[in-house]
């Protein structure tokens, strides 16, 4: 019986052995499906993240409502908040725009910058709708501005540090 079904891992060392995968490659998908859990599980799934159904519906449509509330009302206590808030959902969205260099670096689209702020724009609108959705988190229009520019930042460190190793 074994030999007329073989364990999954031989068939899959036997596939990359086959096609001759590089290990590279392989890295890169590994990485991106590995970014996808952290975002689904914090994006939707944590109550760590503040993630549960209390916010039901919840929307704020007006840009840069949330990040002017964080300013003005800056005190100790608001610290955390304003960490988790707006450096989080920066930090949070730049493997974004290092995925567009990893995947996509030798094309010459990929090096425009308004086509990285799409990219960035439309994937964190998927994920700030599906929480819209799914009743959990707040669809705030701050977050899609402030995940842009992560994944904005993301592209650019990725492309600063890949040219000073080439230069190394």
């Amino acid at each position: 019986m074994r030999l007329m079904f073989p364990d999954l891992t031989e068939a899959g060392r036997m596939i990359m052995q086959h096609r001759k995968m590089d290990r590279l490659k392989s890295l890169k998908v590994f990485l991106l499906m590995m970014y996808l859990a952290f975002i689904g599980y914090f994006g939707f799934i944590s109550k760590i993240a503040g993630r549960t159904q209390s916010h039901k519906n919840k929307l704020n449509l007006i840009p840069f409502n949330t990040v002017l509330q964080y300013f003005s009302f800056a005190d100790r206590s608001d610290l955390l908040d304003f960490v988790i808030n707006i450096v989080g959902n920066l930090i949070v969205f730049m493997p974004v725009g290092m995925f567009i260099q990893v995947f996509f670096g030798s094309r010459i689209w990929s090096s425009r910058i308004s086509n990285v702020l799409i990219i960035g724009f439309l994937f964190s609108l998927g994920v700030e709708s599906t929480q819209l959705i799914m009743s959990v988190g707040v669809f705030d229009v701050d977050d899609l501005l402030l995940n842009t520019v992560g994944a904005l930042i993301g592209w650019y460190l990725y492309r600063l540090v890949w040219k000073e190793l080439n230069n190394y």
